[in-house]
């Protein structure tokens, strides 16, 4: 999966939070709603739409002659994918691989515990 620009993170994050299919317009209005949003135009907005589709996060179906636009994957999916590349391209190793280091290369009970409450207390918004 490609990473996607923080532009491009904008239309894919009102998509996951909407949960349903949009236009290109509907995504236009939606982005234009939000104060903190770029006032971008619709050619700017079909833009960033055509490159999320020409990396594969985001598909279409053709309905009532309007291209509806969805999430081919889920935001969990797409950031757990993204840490895992950066780990991999940092540090040449897995997550698994990852978690064993910060536990000394140890697994005792204290820190599968660790390991577990930090996983309890982290959440993806």
């Amino acid at each position: 999966m490609k990473k996607i620009s923080n532009s491009e993170f904008v239309v894919m994050d009102l998509l996951w939070k909407e949960g349903r299919s949009l236009n290109r317009h509907e995504i236009a209005e939606l982005i234009r709603k939000n104060p903190k949003n770029e006032p971008w135009e619709l050619p700017t907005i079909s833009t960033f739409i055509s490159r999320l589709c020409s990396k594969g996060v985001l598909t279409y179906e053709k309905k009532d002659r309007m291209y509806h636009y969805y999430p081919a994957v889920t935001k969990t999916e797409y950031i757990q994918t993204m840490i895992n590349q950066k780990l991999e391209e940092t540090f040449r190793m897995s997550f698994d691989e990852l978690v064993l280091e910060y536990t000394g290369n140890k697994k005792t009970k204290q820190n599968i515990k660790k390991v577990d409450e930090y996983i309890k207390n982290f959440s993806v918004d």
